[in-house]
Parts: C-alpha cells; structure tokens; sequence
C-alpha cells in the first residue's frame, strides 16, 4: 500500500497538477507544477482514485483504471460503492461493475477537491476471483423494477427449481424473509431515483429451508425517456468470498503449522485470523468466524464476570493464561488451555490480540473416569448426592442468568425398611434398581434423577419458563403413578409408594442448601399427611398445586357435563362495515370454579392432552351454530376455530374436520382454521403436508399472530394459506409508535403482494379503525366493534339490517 504524507495527482482537467497536503485535519490540494509528483501517481502500483460527495468517480490514475478493467472514459463519472472512512482489509468490488472480479485492500481518506469534500482512495488488488473459483456460485437475473423475473440463467433456474420455486411471473421478493424484502426494495427504489447501480446483501432460503448468504449487485436499464426499464441482478454466494479470505496468506507458516490453536483479532476484538490447528480442534473455518466478535465463541459455562476478569487482566498485565470452556462448531463443549495477549506496534499502541488454544479434553476425560467413582451411585449409576448438588448448583446459576425456574422433589420410599429388614439387603437392592429404572423413564433431556442413600430419590427439573408449580405437580403425578403396581423380584410381588417434597426457585430458596433442606422439610410434611402424596414447602403454593389437580379432574368432565361454551367476536371488513365473519372463543363455567379465564385452562389442557377432545368439541360446535347462521339467511359468513399444536401435530386432524364439516353440513369454504405462526414453523414439512390436504378439502388457512415468529416469504407463498393475522401487540401502539405503524405497513404490503387477505386483530379504537383501512388492512377485529358474544346475541344483532354493519 501506498504510503506518503504528500503526493501529487493530476486532475483531468488543463493537465494541471493539484497537491494534498496533511497539514490539517481535512486535507486540501493546492495546485503546483511540478512532473515530478505527476510521474509518481501516474507510475504508481496501486491505484488512486477520488469520489466526489455523491459516490461519482472524478478522477482515477491508470493503475486503477487498470484494477477495474475499464478506460479514461468509462470510469470517469461511475457510482463507487464506498466513502471516506469505509476502509478495510478486503473489499469485494467496491465498483459495482460486471467486469471487475478482484479482491481489492482499500485505504481512504477526505480530502477538498475543487473545494468540495471528496473521498480520496488507494487500492491494491489482492487476488482474481474468477481465476481462483471458476466454480463460484453465482446467479444472473432480469427484472421489471417492481421485482417481477423476466428471466433467470441456468444456474439459477436450477436453485430455483431444487428450492420447488416456480419464477414465471413471480417477484424476486418471495425469495427472501420480510427483512430482506424491505431491504432489497429499498435498493430498487434508489434504482428508479437515477442511481444506475446499487449492492445489497439477503439470505436466500432454498432446498429444505437451507439458507445462502447471497450479494446482489443491481444494475438499471434506462429507456430512452430515462426511466428504468429494466434491473440486471447478478447474486453470488458469500460464502465462496469468504472462502478466499480464508485462503489469503494472513500469518506465517510456523503459526499455520504449530500444534496449538491460534486465533488473531483486531484491537476492536473482532477476529481476523485463526491457523489450521484452530480449525483442527474447534471445527470452524476461517470464513465462519472472519469479523465476528471473539465473544462469538463465548460458552454459557462461563459468567460475564469471569470474561470481565480476563479483559481487565489482560490490559493491566499483559496477558491471562487458564482453563476455560470453549465450543466447537458442532455444538461441544471442550475444556482448553488458553492464553491471551496484547499485540503492539513501535509506538506501544495495541494493534491485535492473540489467543493460544490447547485442549486439554483427554486430560480431562481421566479426571472424569476418576470423578465418576466419586459422583455416581454404584447401585443404580445414578448420579450421587455430590453430583447432584453439583448440577443443581449449575441449573441455579443458569436459571439466574436466563430467569428461568428451578423445581427440587425430594422422594423417600414408604415401608421400604420394612421389606428391607424382612426380605433381606438382596432383594431391597433389587427393589431400589426398579424404582430408579421406573423414574429414569419419566426423566426428558434436561432432567436429573439422582439417589441420594439409603431410599431416597431427588429430581432436578431445570430450565423452566412456563408456570413451574404446574410442572413439578404433574410430573410429582407421573411419579406416585410409577408405584401404583407391584415391583416383582423372583417370586414375589412388592407394593412400595413414595412420599415426594417439592421446593422451587426463587420461591423457596436461592441457594444449593436452601432448597435442599426445604424440599427435605416437605417431603417429611408429606409423610404426616398419610404417605402416597406430594407436598410443596410453601403453605401457598401446596394450595395453588392442590387447585390445579382440582381444576383438571374438573375439566376432564367439562364436556360432557356441558360446561364448555362458545363465544364469537365479529370481523369486519374495512372497507364497508359488513360483518363476514366470526371467530369462534372457549369459555368454561364450572359450578365450583365458576368462569375460568382461557389463558388459565388452555395451557392446563395443552399440557395434559385434554385439548385433543376439547378441540374436537370446539370445531363440532362452532360448525353446528354456523350452520345455524347460514340456515337463518346469513350464509355469506365465515366461522373461525383456532388449532392447538397437539391437533396439528396428529394425523387424524383431517379427518376430525371431515367429520365436523359432514355433521353439520356447513361449507367446507365457511370454516377458517387459524394457526399461530410459531407454531406453523415448527415442523414445516409435515405442517405443510396437512394443510395442503385441508386445502383440498376447501377449509381456509389463517395464520395467527403474524409478525411474532420468523417465516420467510417463500414459505409463505409455499403453504395454502389465504389469511395473514396481525398480532394485536402491533395494533396496540400503532397510532402512537411509528415503528410499529411501519412493521403493520410491512405486513399488510407483504399479505397483498402473496394476494393474501390481512385482517388487524386487537382493534380497540376509532383511531386505529382509521388508521388501518387507510392503510389498506382488508378487515379489523376487536373491542372497538364488539366483544366475543353468545351465538344468540350475535343472532338478534344480525337480524336488523343496522346490526350487520359498523362504521369504521
């Protein structure tokens, strides 16, 4: 790189000759006369070239006239893609043109050119692209400047077709997530103001969902009016970038080939190089880790204070050396020697940091074979009392981190001294492996089962966001369930129960000690009432599980003693005031427990599968009293039943909608099936496959609360939806946060755009009602037009000609 205080470059104007002197902050050039300077910027390796203040090349000398394969002529007056400040090691066609295929290393700076502020900037090619990777992934594609494809080349035709995306006359938008669409718009409008070329950055999501980091580098076609006519997109894959990055000579081969890992960053801790031993013990690459943040290979073993501590003794010593868990690309976690320290220049200013890895996991797998005669039970090779309070330390330390929830149950074995004494060690031995085999197989992933001695059991039920007293109480359930038939060792059966004590955090303790010795205090509380049962440590808490036992006997009834009902809220259209449709809502009065919220049974029902048969008493109903409107001459309106995950997840969902359409002889195209969309991206695939057959069927698809999960548009366009629900925490503030008018702008351009219907759910004012149809939102929901009525008000409302209608 070229490197001088002073230098002369020639303007291409008079051939006079201008100098720029650093004297100043801003540098400015006097003209002088002197051949001397001109030889040099004319002679000079590296190219030079100015950008005036709207990115247009005025001058370049004929080494970068050279870099970017172009002539005097042609250059002169081009849009340049950086400015002053936009220096970088590496920049990848800062000149959007087609032919320049170099990798360049960029050094920038202002300067007063004609007295205006310009950009100056020298540029070294680095290396050929096309010459290292013939095989890049690129694409090519025509396009109206709405976004329409005209046409694409073969490599994209064929991405295209593995990704089942069909491009006649579809918008190249489709292919990208909301973001990106917003993002890459944005590129074409600043096409149709008269800047000829613009680059910006998507993910495409193509074969099974699989993301591909894509540049697009845009150019317009002007007609003879000087309009655009047409955009020329050229992607290519960012990560084959990436891969030359990785490839550039960027330390010497003793570090490439030294046994430690060795990983460089910048003085901003961004990483910008690693050798092969790195890539040997972590797994990733260089292109995986290039510019990211060293944080990036942060574990969650680690607090903030522990990374503190290594920053603040690296700048006050010098360097920090000690064992640490680090990750490697697949998701392990590794124990590692690590070091760390400051890289400085001639002056003592920092330049990098340098970090030195080793693992040190066969040192650490030994320990672990000796600690495991420590930590596990010989018995039943469960982890022992030490090793459980070692992961409940942890589950601790993690849950205050992500304020979460942690549950403890203490279980002692009732009369098992009896069979013990009675029966002899042998048999008790064997008795106490079936209870551990019989608990293990309740256990899910993040669970701990562990035996504490003797005849007690402990679980740890870590990392939970949901009310944790419904957890523990069912799972407390599932446990005295295990001992509700006999234990058989040779020829005799064994009847055994458990009393089991429960204590949480933060409730009953923040600490190891804590929950251990009230957890211990419950379970004996449990044994004064009677054995057989479960008790929490909090008096309050005991009565809230009791409740929730209570409620779901009483729900597990609810049906058949008719206590369940339906409520449905109207849905207008914006444009007309029409009602065209309803959406139908549970309700549940029980005698005992009287009106019981959704929010309180639904997530009760969900967890305890009696959804499945409520679900199905839902969508029977709602079908049957629509039937009734369309009996009574309303039969242009819809009804709207929402799906729980567990209907969706079943195979029989189909089916059960076949069912409830033939029992009520109702439409199939009167009935709207909403699903949330979260739950909808879970399983794409076997979601996909069953909405489609209900598609077949005529059924209408509805995705709830839009704009709360992520679904990129070509999902979509790839799943038989007709409806896009707005989540009311949008409409909430939508008259008064403008980010929040700009994210429902988003949605109801990107439902219009798939030909999709938008509806605004949570409308609870005049203001939003307006805001809204002005804004071009199909139909609104909510208080501001009616609350959920009885199908009987509803009924007498539809009967007056004013009553089918609202003002927006």
């Amino acid at each position: 790189m070229l490197f001088i205080e002073e230098f002369i470059i020639k303007k291409p104007v008079n051939n006079r000759v201008v100098q720029i002197s650093s004297t100043s902050s801003t540098r400015e050039l006097k003209v002088v006369d002197t051949s001397f300077w001109q030889s040099i910027v004319d002679r000079s390796v590296d190219g030079i070239i100015i950008v005036d203040d709207s990115r247009q090349i005025v001058f370049a000398n004929p080494a970068a006239i050279e870099i970017y394969k172009s002539t005097p002529e042609d250059i002169i007056g081009q849009y340049c893609g950086f400015t002053a400040g936009d220096d970088a090691s590496v920049v990848f066609n800062p000149l959007p043109a087609q032919n320049l295929s170099s990798m360049i290393e960029a050094h920038t700076t202002e300067i007063i050119w004609s007295d205006q502020k310009a950009t100056l900037a020298t540029l070294r090619p680095i290396i050929d692209i096309r010459n290292e990777n013939e095989n890049d992934l690129e694409f090519f594609c025509r396009l109206n400047p709405d976004g329409t494809i005209i046409e694409v080349d073969d490599s994209f035709a064929t991405y295209l077709s593995k990704a089942g995306f069909n491009s006649k006359t579809r918008k190249i938008y489709e292919l990208f997530s909301a973001q990106d669409w917003i993002r890459f718009e944005i590129q074409m409008q600043e096409l149709r103001k008269n800047n000829p070329r613009g680059v910006v950055q998507t993910i495409l999501i193509g074969p099974d969902d699989k993301t591909l980091n894509v540049q697009w580098i845009l150019k317009a076609q002007i007609d003879e009016e000087g309009n655009v006519c047409e955009v020329n997109a050229t992607g290519r894959e960012q990560s084959r970038i990436n891969q030359l990055i990785e490839n550039l000579d960027l330390s010497t081969s003793i570090i490439q080939n030294a046994t430690e890992g060795i990983l460089l960053t910048d003085k901003k801790g961004r990483i910008v190089s690693i050798n092969r031993a790195f890539t040997t013990i972590t797994g990733f690459r260089l292109t995986e880790l290039i510019g990211k943040p060293v944080n990036y290979l942060r574990t969650s073993h680690h607090s903030n204070d522990f990374y503190e501590t290594i920053i603040q003794q690296v700048i006050n010593y010098g360097i920090w050396q000690g064992e640490m868990n680090c990750i490697r690309k697949a998701g392990e976690v590794f124990p590692a020697w690590i070091s760390i320290q400051p890289s400085r220049d001639n002056s003592g200013q920092i330049t990098n940091y340098i970090l030195y890895l080793r693992d040190i996991s066969e040192i650490k797998y030994i320990e672990s074979n000796l600690r495991q005669i420590a930590f596990q039970d010989p018995l039943t090779n469960l982890p022992n009392r030490s090793q459980f309070l070692n992961r409940l330390a942890h589950a601790l330390e993690l849950a205050k981190r992500n304020n979460q929830q942690v549950v403890v149950l203490y279980l002692d074995l009732d009369r098992f001294k009896v069979i013990n004494d009675t029966y002899g060690h042998e048999k008790g031995d064997q008795l106490l492996k079936q209870v551990s085999e019989r608990l293990v197989s309740l256990a899910r992933k993040n669970d701990t089962i562990a035996r504490m001695g003797g005849d007690e059991f402990t679980v740890l039920l870590e990392g939970t966001s949901v009310d944790s007293i419904i957890g523990a109480s069912t799972f407390a359930q599932k446990i005295l369930s295990l001992f509700t038939y006999p234990f058989r060792i040779d020829d005799h059966e064994f009847y055994v129960t458990s009393s089991i004590g429960i204590s949480l955090y933060p409730n009953d303790g923040d600490d190891v000690t804590t929950l251990m010795k009230n957890s211990d205090m419950a379970m004996y509380q449990a044994k004064e009432l009677g054995k057989n049962n479960f008790q929490f440590f909090s008096p309050e808490l005991n009565e809230r599980a009791h409740k929730q036992l209570d409620m779901e006997a009483f729900l597990r009834h609810a049906v058949e003693r008719n206590e369940l009902t339906l409520d449905y809220q109207p849905i207008i259209n914006s444009c007309t005031g029409e009602i065209t449709a309803v959406e139908a809502l549970l309700r549940w009065d029980n005698p005992d427990l009287g009106r019981v919220f959704p929010d309180v049974f639904i997530p009760l029902a969900e967890s305890t599968g009696l959804i499945i048969p409520i679900g199905e008493w839902v969508l029977e109903t709602a079908c049957r009293q629509a039937r009734k409107l369309h009996d009574a001459g309303w039969n242009q309106l819809s009804v709207s039943v929402n799906i729980s995950g567990r209907q969706l997840e079943r195979s029989t969902l189909v089916e059960t909608v076949k069912n409830a359409l033939k029992k009520s002889g109702l439409p199939a195209g009167s009935l709207i099936l909403e699903i949330t969309e979260s739950l909808l991206m879970k399983n794409m695939k076997a979601t996909r496959t069953t909405l489609q057959e209900l598609r077949i069927l005529g059924v209408g698809i509805s995705i709830d609360d839009f704009g709360t999960g992520y679904s990129s548009l070509n999902s979509l366009v790839s799943l038989p939806i007709d409806t896009l629900k707005i989540d009311k925490s949008f409409i909430l503030e939508v008259t008064t946060n403008p980010q929040n008018l700009s994210l429902v702008q988003g949605i109801i351009l990107i439902g219009h755009n798939l030909n999709l219907q938008v509806v605004a759910e949570g409308v609870e004012n005049h203001e939003q009602a307006k805001l809204l149809h002005a804004n071009g939102c199909d139909k609104l929901q909510g208080y501001h037009f009616s609350p959920a009525v009885t199908m009987q008000h509803l009924m007498d409302r539809l009967s007056t000609d004013a009553g089918r209608y609202y003002q927006i």
